[in-house]
Formats: structure tokens, C-alpha cells, sequence
């Protein structure tokens, strides 16, 4: 399939090593990074999507948040995790952004940023 795909848009498909496309679920990454720029998902999609630039792009997520919570309290405000994903160059539309700050905010409506990477990590220990 990632070939018709390439076929279809080649100037929105790019070829990697397939094997830095597949994790232990056999989820090829490289697909659903195509896919997902043409669909909306719920917070479960936007989730893997997140999960697949973070392996290709190498980003160690920890260390950006950790910027913004001085206190190392793993909490930050909206506006802060906003600001990581960018600084991150993981683009979020306006739902998914409001899906995943829903998921992952605490009582005093904060950013639970460490549970949030501990999932998205998750990726590399699965």
C-alpha cells in the first residue's frame, strides 16, 4: 500500500528504510504519517500520529517540557504545552490540540505533561 500511495502523491510521499517504519505491532509509520494529514482523528489517532513523528524525528520529549515546569512538578498551563509542540515541530490542529489538553488536564485544569509522555513513549518500549 505504501507504494499506490506514493504513486497517488509523490510529492507529498517520501521514502524512507522501512524498517524505522515499523514498530512491534507492525504499524507502518511511514503510512499513517500520510494518512493522518488527510483525515481527523479523535485523541486515540492523534496519539499514534504524535507517537510516529517522535520516532522519526528522534525527539526527546522530556526534555523540552522540563523547560516549562520549573517547579518539575509535571504539570504545566495549556498555553505552555502549545508552546512545546511547536518548539517540537509537532503540528496539532484545534481539536486534536483541546482532545489531548481534556485527556491530560488535572483538577486546576493543567497540562499533565508527564503522563503525557510516558504515553507517548510508550512507543519505544512496546
Amino acid at each position: 500500500m505504501t507504494e499506490a500511495l506514493a504513486k497517488e502523491n509523490p510529492q507529498e510521499f517520501h521514502y524512507y528504510s522501512q524498517d524505522v517504519f515499523k514498530d512491534t505491532k507492525n504499524l507502518n509509520l511511514g503510512e499513517f504519517l500520510y494518512t493522518s494529514k488527510h483525515l481527523d482523528f479523535g485523541t486515540r489517532d492523534t496519539e499514534k500520529r504524535l507517537k510516529a513523528e517522535v520516532v522519526m524525528k528522534h525527539i526527546r520529549m522530556k526534555e523540552y517540557f522540563k523547560d516549562f515546569d520549573k517547579l518539575r512538578k509535571g504539570l504545566i498551563t495549556k498555553d505552555q504545552f502549545r508552546r512545546v509542540m511547536d518548539l517540537m515541530g509537532l503540528k496539532l490542529t484545534e481539536a486534536e490540540y483541546n482532545s489531548l489538553v481534556e485527556k491530560y488536564k488535572d483538577k486546576t485544569n493543567r497540562f499533565l505533561w508527564m503522563d503525557f509522555c510516558n504515553n507517548i513513549n510508550t512507543i519505544f518500549t512496546q
